[in-house]
């Protein structure tokens, strides 16, 4: 458990409801999933930019759905402790965008781009706490030894790296590597704004 009452944190509560509904409705729904989902083609040519906030909260599965939203349970609630539910609000919609436009620009040329999860504003959440907590271990699928979170940081963004130049790979899953780099870089440079003594925390850790 993160040791939080996940009801006391408003914004985090709410983005998971949010995440529950709407990817169960895009899901469950004939035709809406593909009406919602980030497309370059949409995007693009037919200007329907919503797809940048609304392909945020849709999931391709079960098991993307379990992943992104536990963690941003665990991660979310000491966040938004940290920078209050206005500046976590901000720090999770802009890297949310901050995905999204990376993966526009990246895959411009590519109209039948599509892709969609919430790993985009996760990523944000999870590299901004890895910011303000750079020693706190993190534990992955069930490994029993935790990653101090600087490490677990730089491994996402050469792993994050790593999967966005795999040929074909967004085409099989639908899931955007582009927006967990873009999405994580975003939400350390909010978290640097809005807290401006976050570099100075994170070097104390190291003295």
């Amino acid at each position: 458990m993160n040791g939080f009452d996940i009801t006391h944190f408003p914004v985090t509560l709410g983005l998971l409801f949010a995440n529950l509904v709407l990817s169960g409705f895009a899901l469950t729904t004939p035709g809406q999933f593909d009406r919602l989902a980030f497309n370059i083609e949409r995007v693009r040519y037919h200007k329907e930019y919503y797809r940048l906030l609304t392909s945020g909260f849709l999931h391709v599965d079960i098991f993307h759905f379990l992943f992104n939203m536990i963690t941003l349970y665990f991660f979310g609630p000491r966040l938004e402790l940290m920078l209050g539910s206005v500046g976590f609000s901000i720090l999770y919609f802009g890297a949310l965008f901050g995905g999204a436009f990376l993966s526009l620009y990246l895959k411009w040329q590519q109209p039948d781009y599509s892709a969609v999860g919430a790993s985009g504003a996760v990523s944000g959440v999870v590299l901004a706490f890895c910011l303000f907590w750079p020693l706190a271990k993190i534990y992955i699928f069930f490994i029993p030894i935790g990653i101090p979170a600087f490490v677990f940081a730089g491994l996402f963004i050469i792993i994050s790296l790593y999967f966005m130049d795999r040929p074909g790979a967004q085409q099989q899953s639908l899931i955007a590597h582009e927006a967990h780099l873009g999405g994580a870089i975003t939400g350390l440079l909010i978290a640097l704004l809005l807290e401006p003594r976050a570099l100075e925390l994170f070097l104390r850790n190291f003295g």
